[in-house]
């Protein structure tokens, strides 16, 4: 969104650049015209002077071919004095001609010279206008890099950032996918130990209703005997007058009657009893 604002002012500035640009070719392309126009008047000058002298030397020529023809025709000196005077007045009139000559030249040159500075002038201010712009465009162009580096450094801060939380976010997966892989070990080894405990029960199952069968068949043949022994003691009773029941006898028929009842838990009351003794007060704490 920062460069928007730039583009029109990029765009400015290169018109500007363009267009100074283009003053400045016009400005060398009348410059070249005046240049050459500088050269073919001072040509037209030169020939105009060559031409002078061409004429004077001719006039000078023809004065002294008279002078000799008279000389050596042997006129009188009027004739000569008159051929002198012809030729004088044509020597004045070709000084004259080049005096012009001269005046027109100088004339050129004094309007070159105010082309020159005029053209001068114009090249200084198209120098100048141009100049100008170039640092305009320059200051344009350094406001612009300051706003592209601010941009870059932000940029840049923000890829440091993005850089150090993808860093993190890899070294959190890593860390998971480890922690995955320590989960899939635990699980698999409980699936193991639940298939092995699983075997456990099984067996021990298969233990219990043997034992149960077991401690069945022991209660009936238990309680077989209780039934022979009652019965022999009746038996007793009948047959001999001198057999008779005593308190040992009652108390012993109800222990073996209660034994199967209260053994279990006689047992755990015992087991829990020595493994309390055995532990210590910090332990039983």
């Amino acid at each position: 969104m920062g460069d928007q604002p730039s583009k029109p002012q990029e765009s400015n500035s290169s018109a500007d650049l363009q267009a100074a640009e283009r003053r400045v070719e016009t400005m060398k392309k009348e410059l070249a015209k005046a240049r050459d126009r500088r050269i073919i008047a001072e040509e037209n000058a030169r020939q105009a002077t060559r031409r002078a002298e061409i004429a004077k030397t001719r006039q000078l020529s023809t004065l002294t071919q008279a002078i000799t023809e008279a000389e050596a025709a042997g006129l009188d000196a009027q004739v000569a004095q008159e051929a002198e005077a012809i030729a004088n007045a044509t020597l004045d009139i070709a000084n004259k001609q080049l005096d012009k000559a001269n005046i027109i030249i100088a004339e050129k040159d004094t309007e070159l010279a105010e082309r020159n500075t005029k053209i001068g002038e114009l090249e200084t201010a198209a120098i100048a206008a141009t100049r100008s712009r170039q640092r305009d465009t320059v200051q344009n162009l350094r406001e612009r890099i300051n706003e592209l580096q601010n941009n870059i450094g932000i940029m840049l801060s923000q890829y440091q950032s993005n850089t150090l939380s993808y860093s993190r976010v890899n070294q959190l997966h890593t860390d998971l996918f480890k922690h995955n892989n320590e989960l899939k070990k635990q699980i698999n080894t409980s699936k193991k130990n639940v298939l092995t405990d699983g075997r456990k029960v099984y067996y021990e199952n298969e233990q219990i209703d043997s034992l149960k069968l077991y401690k069945t068949i022991i209660l009936i043949f238990y309680y077989l005997l209780l039934i022979i022994y009652v019965f022999y003691i009746l038996f007793k009773l009948v047959s001999s007058d001198k057999f008779k029941i005593n308190l040992p006898i009652i108390l012993f028929i109800i222990l073996y009657i209660i034994t199967p009842f209260v053994l279990k838990s006689t047992i755990d009351w015992i087991y829990d009893f020595f493994e309390i003794k055995e532990k210590t007060p910090l332990e039983s704490h």
